[in-house]
């Protein structure tokens, strides 16, 4: 017997490189002979760049920088950065696999400063890079056959099938002015920047992604005490190419900036009044069509023998597409850190989980909100606290199950000060994610007919005393006929039967 069954093509995102690698440095700093001796070691934060990304046959390579910058304070007590850039480079093992989607991501693990002397400090730490490829791979779905002995329980089902799945990386650069009612800039203190998408057009094999990036700069002036901010925004307008793109597509990006750089500049006066800012941004791009089949549950043949194969598949489809702003309020005590003027708020790395209940998905962040003050006595001091907030989203329909990869940034952090020592902290967040809804269905992805054996001639009918709510497909599936002959020499018409009785069961 010959099957001639129709099928229907999935393609998946399979994650073919998922690892880690640690990168460990040590530093030996010299203050330069026009900076102040040290008095105490504020804080010291190491922040990775990822500038390139390699492949080779049998490795994968990340080339970068670290930025290393120590807060002290000085004799007089001012707040004083100091900065040094170190080459990061790590390779990871992997066999190469055509069209995989390669990228790498960084984050330090840990630092330790330590001074020696007025004008030395050593500086150990660890930065890991996460290695990540992705690839699409394709699994074929029966949803059908064109042989009448193949009887199929079918199940409406939809699915995305993936189009596209690409890395890319872009730069930015802009050379902005602090402004006339700034003072010039001395030294950066803090820099930060975030990234936002606020549109998304799809032609073939491009997207056109437009947004908006914000930098913050805290920097310490060329005179006075006083530090301080500054905030540009950036428009964002870019084309991103990935083979595969389709305008009607499931378009899901996710843009994150892994390399950042702050440089004062000096302008036609002489003064440090310019900021050049320097971005690096990993665009993450999966493209996907939604499509509608009929899949095959159960499957047997009213002749001969069917080997079939079966496999429980998780079918993802669009529930609800995040691009989203909060806020988040939280008031910390720190009377004990005798606080006489707060100088800056800023907040570390987000740690994002998520879950769902029933219709809801819920968002847990939490973060480290780092205190820069000025202690009764006028020394600068530094405290640190956490903070978690939560976003809930409702989603249009219940799901066995949701799956996200959430982009959570601070976009701004602003901390009050109160007669009281408590400090009131405001957090402005921006959050972005696709969520998928996952259900998990058993499919037919291959059928094949057996050889016949010798069987004993089968009767025209036969008669079968049934057992309450037993289903007619299961009936059929054991006499090898088919449900609708049942139904028919019966006269029934539901799909289980009630109660005991008596069938006739003819021969298909």
């Amino acid at each position: 017997m010959d099957l001639q069954v129709l099928t229907c093509p999935i393609s998946m995102a399979e994650t073919v490189l998922d690892t880690a690698a640690e990168n460990a440095f040590d530093l030996d700093i010299h203050l330069p002979e026009y900076y102040p001796d040290i008095q105490r070691i504020l804080r010291c934060t190491v922040t990775p760049n990822i500038h390139a990304v390699t492949v080779g046959q049998d490795r994968v390579n990340a080339e970068g920088s670290g930025v290393m910058r120590m807060l002290y304070a000085a004799e007089d007590k001012k707040v004083v950065s100091f900065e040094q850039t170190f080459p990061i480079s790590k390779s990871t093992p992997w066999k190469e696999i055509p069209e995989a989607a390669v990228t790498a991501f960084a984050k330090t693990d840990f630092v330790n400063c330590r001074a020696s002397g007025q004008r030395k400090a050593t500086v150990h730490g660890v930065v890991s890079l996460r290695f990540r490829a992705q690839k699409k791979t394709q699994q074929s779905v029966v949803i059908g056959a064109e042989n009448p002995c193949l009887q199929m329980r079918q199940k409406p089902a939809q699915a995305i099938s993936l189009n596209a799945c690409a890395e890319r990386n872009f730069a930015m650069s802009e050379v902005v002015e602090v402004g006339a009612q700034n003072p010039p800039v001395s030294r950066i203190l803090r820099s930060h920047s975030t990234i936002s998408v606020e549109s998304i057009k799809a032609i073939k094999d491009k997207l056109l992604v437009k947004g908006e990036l914000l930098t913050d700069v805290l920097y310490a002036p060329e005179s006075g005490e006083e530090l301080c901010s500054f905030r540009h925004a950036m428009p964002v307008s870019q084309i991103l190419e990935a083979a595969g793109i389709e305008e009607n597509n499931v378009q899901d990006i996710s843009l994150q900036v892994v390399s950042l750089e702050t440089t004062p500049k000096a302008d036609g006066s002489g003064e440090q009044r310019l900021l050049e800012i320097a971005v690096r941004v990993q665009a993450s791009v999966r493209s996907g069509a939604q499509i509608q089949m009929q899949t095959v549950q159960d499957a047997y043949t009213t002749e001969g023998a069917l080997q079939a194969e079966y496999q429980e598949m998780e079918m993802h489809t669009l529930s609800q597409q995040i691009n989203d702003s909060m806020t988040a309020k939280q008031t910390f005590d720190l009377t004990g850190e005798s606080i006489a003027s707060l100088l800056d708020a800023f907040c570390g790395t987000v740690q994002t989980a998520y879950h769902t209940e029933e219709d809801t998905i819920v968002f847990t962040c939490e973060t480290t909100v780092s205190f820069l003050y000025r202690d009764m006595d006028g020394n600068p001091a530094m405290a640190d606290r956490q903070m978690t907030f939560t976003y809930r989203k409702i989603l249009p329909e219940k799901t066995e199950r949701a799956e996200c990869t959430p982009v959570v940034q601070i976009s701004g952090c602003k901390a009050s000060l109160g007669a009281d020592g408590k400090v009131e902290v405001k957090l402005e967040i921006l959050l972005s994610g696709t969520v998928y809804a996952v259900h998990k269905q058993r499919v037919l992805v291959s059928a094949q007919a057996q050889e016949e054996t010798a069987q004993a001639e089968r009767p025209a009918l036969t008669i079968y005393f049934t057992d309450p709510e037993e289903a007619v497909w299961d009936i059929a599936r054991r006499y090898k006929t088919t449900a609708e002959a049942i139904l028919a020499e019966n006269e029934l018409t539901g799909e289980t039967i009630d109660e005991k009785r008596m069938l006739i069961i003819p021969r298909a």
